[in-house]
């Protein structure tokens, strides 16, 4: 229901990425992952340095194992935002699993502890930078 209304709304004023922003939101929990893709393209041709637009479409392109067009979004998120955490999170889970991106991994940890230090997650993230480092030492 809310899509069929997106969609009317998206018919009546084409210019609004905020509608397409909520239908790739809306396409991506009803696992309709290319729409999805679809109308996140649609919303940054309307508002190319969205910030939130381009970690959405990061996130979904990561789930979807599309790790350098993942990369590209988070980093793009960042360069519009410089002060977002979220980003710097997403990357780091993106290069954690590539076995010569740990380092990568940690820049972007330690940048996301500087922005949040105060987060539930902290501490998991510390510990996770330890470990990184203790396996670089061997």
């Amino acid at each position: 229901k809310s899509i069929q209304i997106l969609e009317l709304t998206r018919g009546n004023n084409p210019a609004t990425h905020f509608v397409y922003k909520q239908l790739g939101i809306l396409f991506e929990q009803t696992k309709q992952y290319d729409t999805a893709v679809s109308m996140y393209e649609q919303a940054l041709s309307l508002e190319p340095a969205s910030s939130e637009i381009h970690n959405n479409l990061g996130k979904l392109h990561a789930r979807l194992n599309r790790y350098q067009q993942a990369i590209e979004h988070f980093q793009k998120a960042l360069d519009s935002k410089p002060s977002l955490s979220e980003p710097h999170l997403n990357l780091a889970d993106i290069y954690l699993k590539q076995p010569n991106d740990k380092q990568k991994a940690v820049y972007h940890l330690r940048a996301w502890l500087a922005q949040a230090p105060q987060d539930k997650r902290a501490a998991k993230i510390r510990k996770t930078i330890e470990q990184i480092q203790r396996g670089n030492e061997k």
